[in-house]
């Protein structure tokens, strides 16, 4: 697939080789945590980042350069739509999906290309493996 790899629900990402890197944004530690292990049993090559904040995701994304973002929609400070607005003006944006459980932002979310959106509870993982 020339430098790409799809994801199980047919998302290919750039530069998405052996050991792909994700970046997962949220303030809360325990769903950082969640996300982390949902995404290490889906996916145990990724090579996972994190953030807890929307200003930490642009520094890390100007730095280690991801293939898609897990990106929470409500944050302190700068969140989750600013995040992706600010993605848009990239280059070469990586793929974003929010996880969130707020249905009211997902118009917002979805005009900031993301891939998807997971209107879920974490601990509901076959959702998200359908992804």
């Amino acid at each position: 697939m020339g430098g790409k790899r799809a994801l199980s629900g047919g998302i290919a990402l750039p530069g998405g080789g052996p050991g792909v890197k994700v970046l997962l944004v949220d303030d809360q530690p325990l769903a950082r945590e969640r996300l982390r292990r949902l995404l290490q049993r889906l996916r145990p090559e990724a090579c996972v980042i994190e953030a807890d904040s929307g200003e930490a995701a642009l520094a890390l994304l100007a730095k280690e350069d991801p293939a898609l973002v897990l990106l929470d929609v409500r944050m302190p400070g700068m969140d989750g739509i600013e995040v992706a607005a600010a993605m848009d003006r990239l280059p070469a944006p990586p793929a974003v999906i929010f996880c969130t459980a707020y249905d009211e932002y997902a118009l917002e979310a979805l005009r900031h290309q993301a891939v998807a959106l997971s209107l879920i509870h974490i601990s509901e993982p076959t959702r998200l493996r359908r992804i």
